[in-house]
C-alpha cells in the first residue's frame, strides 16, 4: 500500500533482522542510530548525541526526542473538540491500529508518506502501549510542508471502559519548529447516554524548549489549526465506518 514501509526479512547466525526502507534515507538512518545509541545512556551522554547530531546534519530529527517528552501533564492542555460517535469504541479505535482505516484517513486529511511502528507493550507498563510515526504534512495543510514525527502512547483508562491515547509530536523544516512540541491526548470512552455508541475527547498543548517573542502567536496558530483538523479527521473516520458497515 503506498506510504507503508517495505521490510525484508533476514536471518544470519540464529539472529533476525529486519531491513525497511524509508523516502528518506537519511532521515531514518539518523533516527535508527540514534535510538540504537540512546538505549542505555545517560541523560548527559544523550545530551551530547543531539548536540553531535544537530552539528553534523545541520538539525536533529529523532524520535527519541519526542518519546523523552511524553509527559502530557507538562503542557497545559486545552479541550479542542469533543464528539459523541454513534459506534463501537473498538471500531473508532482502530484509526490508531495501523490497519486500512488509518491510512485511508490519514491520506485523506493531507498526509504524506505515512509510516508507523507497531505497538509494542511499554516496560513500565504492560498495560500500556507505545509505538513511533513519521509522515509529512502536504502544503494544503502547511505551506511549508515540513516532515513530522510522532510518539504515541496507548493507555487503558482505570474502569476498564475506555482508552487514551497520548501523542508528542515533533515538526521539522518550518520556523521555530525545534522551539516547541505539540502535545495531543485523545480519551475514549462508551457512551452512556446511547448503546453501542462511544464518547471522544481530545486535548492540545504546545510545550516550548526554547522562549520566543512569538510563542503566543505560534501557541494561538497551532491549537487553532489542529483543532480544525481534528475535526475533519472524525469526521472522516465516522464516515469511512458507516460506509464500511453498510458494504458489509
Amino acid at each position: 500500500m503506498p506510504g507503508k514501509a517495505q521490510s525484508l526479512k533476514t536471518k544470519k547466525a540464529g539472529s533476525s533482522f529486519i531491513f525497511i526502507s524509508f523516502v528518506s534515507f537519511n532521515v531514518a538512518s539518523r533516527t535508527i542510530m540514534a535510538l540504537w545509541r540512546t538505549r542505555t545512556l545517560t541523560p548527559d551522554q544523550k545530551a551530547r548525541i543531539a548536540e553531535e547530531q544537530q552539528e553534523e546534519g545541520g538539525k536533529s530529527i529523532c524520535l527519541e526526542d519526542t518519546g523523552s517528552c511524553l509527559v502530557v501533564e507538562d503542557a497545559k492542555m486545552s479541550k479542542v473538540y469533543s464528539v459523541e460517535l454513534p459506534m463501537k469504541m473498538k471500531s473508532v479505535m482502530e484509526m490508531f491500529d495501523g490497519g486500512d482505516l488509518e491510512y485511508k484517513v490519514i491520506g485523506k486529511s493531507g498526509c504524506l508518506s505515512y509510516v508507523t511502528t507497531t505497538w509494542e507493550p511499554m516496560k513500565s507498563n504492560p498495560d500500556a502501549f507505545e509505538r513511533r510515526l513519521c509522515y509529512k504534512f502536504n502544503r494544503q495543510f502547511s505551506i511549508f510542508g515540513g516532515e513530522v514525527t510522532c510518539t504515541q502512547q496507548k493507555i487503558p483508562v482505570s474502569n476498564g471502559k475506555g482508552w487514551i491515547v497520548n501523542e508528542v509530536m515533533a515538526l521539522h523544516d518550518i520556523p521555530f519548529s525545534d522551539h516547541f512540541r505539540v502535545h495531543f491526548k485523545y480519551q475514549f470512552e462508551n457512551s452512556v447516554l446511547v448503546p453501542n455508541s462511544c464518547k471522544c475527547d481530545v486535548y492540545v498543548g504546545v510545550t516550548w524548549l526554547k522562549s520566543t517573542t512569538f510563542q503566543q502567536r505560534i501557541t494561538r496558530n497551532i491549537t487553532e489549526k489542529f483543532a480544525h483538523r481534528l475535526k475533519d479527521v472524525f469526521e472522516l473516520v465516522e464516515r469511512e465506518i458507516l460506509l464500511a458497515n453498510g458494504s458489509n
